[in-house]
């Protein structure tokens, strides 16, 4: 009986996970504080070394992300209300931002100075704020999310489909292409617990 007992002893400490570090033993984090207010989305270039970030204080703030230095290199105050969902399209060269302000504002960004964004576009048509956003993988189409509980679909600066599909306001979304119809679908989630598929023709 002690034999087991002593054998079940030394298996479990065997098997003894390692200790978790403590916060300050964490050595490869870098503490950025930038922002008034919480922040609501981040977005990072292809090359790492560009962070965007949006907030509740309104604004959005581009930062140089390096592997020692981090540096806040620009402040954008164009929304009148809180930034809550940001998305980098997949070439780098346009930042989607859905606000509180009801709308989806379309920044490019200059060639010369990679921090310099300008508003082109700015996409309106949600009652109430703008939740989350997505796009497909070729940038043709964007979605965005609302508070209004509705889903819309742009393409450019035109709304192409409303879509009144939840009871609640809509969360989270994605997007796939389907390449044999080039047909997109979108995915969209909500506060009423409930996800809907919807089929986009091109």
């Amino acid at each position: 009986m002690s034999r087991d007992r002593d054998h079940h002893h030394h298996h479990h400490h065997s098997h003894r996970l390692p200790r978790r570090r403590r916060r300050s033993d964490a050595s490869d984090s870098t503490k950025l504080v930038q922002h008034r207010d919480a922040i609501s989305g981040l977005a990072i270039s292809p090359s790492g070394k560009i962070l965007y970030s949006g907030s509740w204080d309104k604004t959005i703030k581009s930062s140089d992300h390096r592997k020692i230095k981090h540096r806040l290199a620009a402040s954008f105050h164009d929304h009148s209300s809180a930034v809550n969902a940001l998305l980098l399209s997949r070439d780098s060269t346009l930042l989607y931002s859905g606000s509180g302000d009801k709308t989806v504002r379309v920044w490019a960004r200059s060639n010369e100075n990679l921090h310099d964004l300008r508003v082109v576009e700015i996409l309106r048509g949600h009652r109430r704020a703008v939740l989350c956003l997505a796009a497909t993988i070729d940038g043709e189409l964007l979605c965005s999310g609302s508070a209004d509980k509705s889903v819309r679909i742009w393409r450019g600066h035109c709304c192409v489909a409303a879509l009144d599909l939840h009871c609640a306001p809509v969360k989270s979304l994605a997007m796939a292409r389907d390449l044999e119809s080039s047909s997109y679908t979108v995915y969209s989630s909500a506060l009423d617990g409930n996800f809907k598929i919807y089929t986009a023709l091109p």
